[in-house]
């Protein structure tokens, strides 16, 4: 549990399977997921089925696998303003997507850091609480960034 904004007690829940709630007494605020996807555009019809099912607000996926060979249109969801870093070094693999439904009116955020696969924004809940929400990528293959990178975190 976190202190935030004047008092007011904000919990959030984890049910052991990567989905994470921002709840405020009984009310949950945001419906967070996460997944690593090794190649999500491989498993867009059970990735769009899956969203249709849980109805986050957040969706956070590491291993995107997407390059500059895939467009924008091609991992885009319905309702969802989608934020994406891909991996740039000509390896396969990495890469991270965030998405974040409109009405939460999400914003790109740009921290300064040198972990290498991040992406952020910054959204806002209907009570004015305003969140940063990222997600970061680390791979354990030091021929990629280096061996150094988990000192980033």
């Amino acid at each position: 549990m976190r202190d935030l904004d004047g008092g007011r007690v904000i919990a959030f829940t984890n049910n052991n399977d990567n989905n994470i709630s921002l709840c405020y007494r009984n009310d949950c605020l945001l419906k967070c997921v996460y997944t690593n996807a090794r190649s999500v555009i491989n498993k867009m019809d059970e990735f769009v089925a899956n969203v249709a099912k849980l109805e986050p607000d957040i969706i956070r996926i590491t291993e995107s696998w997407a390059n500059d060979k895939i467009l924008d249109a091609e991992l885009s969801l319905n309702g969802y303003l989608m934020f994406r870093n891909d991996r740039n070094t000509g390896n396969k693999g990495g890469g991270v997507l965030l998405y974040a439904k409109y009405n939460l009116n999400p914003v790109q955020f740009v921290p300064q850091t040198k972990i290498p696969e991040h992406v952020w924004c910054k959204v806002k809940l209907e009570d004015g609480i305003e969140l940063l929400i990222g997600v970061c990528y680390n791979s354990n293959n030091g021929k990629i960034f280096g061996n150094d990178t988990h000192t980033y975190f």
